[in-house]
């Protein structure tokens, strides 16, 4: 709370598997401009301790690391993650950009470990995934901000190798536009808009 300038915890993510046997990492999350917080995919990792293990094989359809497309809004009256329709394909890695009452889906890996340019959306009234189209690189660990109804993928990585890409996305015409590279390149990055700017 910027106000308070106090934290507060929330539910775990995600409550269906908070038992401690599964962390989640890499998931996507966007905050939409009616200030809901959605988070989706993610890789689901199993971490057996057998001290702790259930008598039963509960578990034993889960594999040690399996990529996700759960899809949850958080509940904040009630502070709980509320399950929403999943995604198309299973994926993590990779950016989500709320325009208007959809949501998009950007890159990232799916599975065994192969990255995607599959581009799809959420609408929020509907609660329902469409695939959109193809963006026109493969990128992973990208970020997504929008700017006057646009979005912009900045940055990202296809390999080992880090890009300077910044292209903007039209979702109304399904255009893109290749802009001006970021003078650093980079991936696992965070960007934001101040004013007409991106940092």
């Amino acid at each position: 709370n910027p106000l308070t300038r106090e934290a507060y915890c929330m539910a775990s993510f995600n409550e269906e598997l908070s038992n401690g046997f599964y962390a989640v990492e890499d998931p996507a999350c966007v905050v939409t401009d009616q200030n809901q917080i959605f988070v989706a995919g993610g890789n689901y990792i199993y971490h057996e301790n057998l001290a702790e293990c259930p008598s039963d094989d509960s578990f034993d359809e889960y594999e040690e690391e399996s990529v996700r497309k759960d899809f949850y809004l958080y509940d904040n009256d009630h502070d709980c993650w509320a399950p929403r329709a999943p995604m198309l394909f299973p994926k993590s890695n990779f950016a989500l950009a709320q325009v208007g009452n959809t949501i998009f889906c950007f890159g990232g890996i799916t599975i065994n470990q192969h990255p995607t340019e599959i581009i799809e959306s959420y609408d929020i009234a509907l609660n329902k995934w469409s695939y959109v189209s193809m963006m026109p690189t493969t990128l992973v660990d990208l970020s997504a901000v929008v700017h006057n109804e646009l979005i912009y993928v900045l940055g990202g990585r296809t390999g080992v190798g880090a890009h300077n890409v910044v292209m903007r996305y039209n979702p109304k015409k399904g255009e893109w536009a290749s802009l001006a590279g970021m003078p650093t390149p980079r991936f696992n990055f965070g960007a934001c808009v101040v004013g007409d700017e991106i940092y």
